[in-house]
């Protein structure tokens, strides 16, 4: 199974947003679909329509000693969901330390789940710095950063880095701006440094601001469903093309 963790330095950017849309452009590509929250906030189940609360899922499980794949879910487009689970406060202290002890534990756990060798798991993160994250980070055969053009993604880009950099995966991850919108010239000038910094590294595939996503997200429907025409998902369509052409040069 390929493994890309989807990460950020900066919170309320669109990383889970656009976690959920790649998943289900992949998934409508005919792609076997893993979208893994490994985020104790629970907010990619919003997207697929589950609660975020009283949720069953992988850490939920996994400090109870239970078995975990039986939590996973199947929604209408393929994709397999499987949601990080709403344990209680000593139980979630319970998990990070356990999941400290080991810096491959959610690459293990993954490997086990029965899906094709060709599936493609979609990790969806908190912002770094984060236990959880680092995990994903670790686990990653592709490490995809959101970004967005303001002051405040900028200002993290080069300590970022540097935690890909320690964590070896450097060579393994491309940036990815996320509600770019071009009429703004503070817009033009954060990408150009970015270009400047990161270099072909910086993908070309900017997501523009739409309207549509959240409005999607309130009808309870995909972007590529509720806007199959809509900039956005133009935009992100390029993004999964993108994926599949690099998961193919290095599988």
């Amino acid at each position: 199974m390929f493994k890309i963790a989807v990460i950020s330095a900066n919170g309320g950017i669109g990383r889970t947003t656009l976690t959920a849309h790649l998943a289900s452009l992949l998934a409508k590509r005919s792609q076997s679909v893993l979208a893994l929250d490994f985020d104790p906030n629970n907010l990619l189940s919003l997207h697929f329509g589950l609660p975020s609360t009283e949720l069953d899922g992988l850490a939920l499980r996994a400090v109870r000693g239970q078995l975990w794949q039986d939590a996973a879910f199947s929604n209408a487009d393929g994709i397999t969901f499987l949601p990080f689970g709403a344990p209680n406060e000593n139980e979630r202290l319970n998990f990070g330390r356990q999941i400290s002890a080991d810096p491959h534990w959610l690459s293990d756990q993954i490997n086990k789940i029965n899906l094709p060798a060709a599936a493609i798991a979609l990790i969806d993160t908190p912002r770094l710095p984060s236990i959880y994250a680092q995990q994903a980070i670790n686990a990653a055969d592709l490490v995809l950063a959101v970004v967005a053009a303001d002051a405040s993604s900028y200002a993290k880009l080069s300590p970022l880095r540097e935690v890909l950099k320690q964590s070896g995966k450097a060579n393994d991850t491309f940036y990815v701006v996320n509600y770019a919108d071009a009429a703004r010239r503070l817009h033009n000038d954060i990408v150009t440094l970015m270009q400047h910094e990161l270099g072909d590294r910086l993908l070309p595939y900017f997501v523009h601001h739409d309207e549509a996503v959240p409005e999607s997200l309130a009808a309870n429907s995909s972007l590529a469903d509720y806007a199959p025409h809509g900039q956005a998902t133009h935009d992100l369509q390029g993004l999964a093309g993108w994926l599949l052409t690099r998961i193919a040069l290095k599988t």
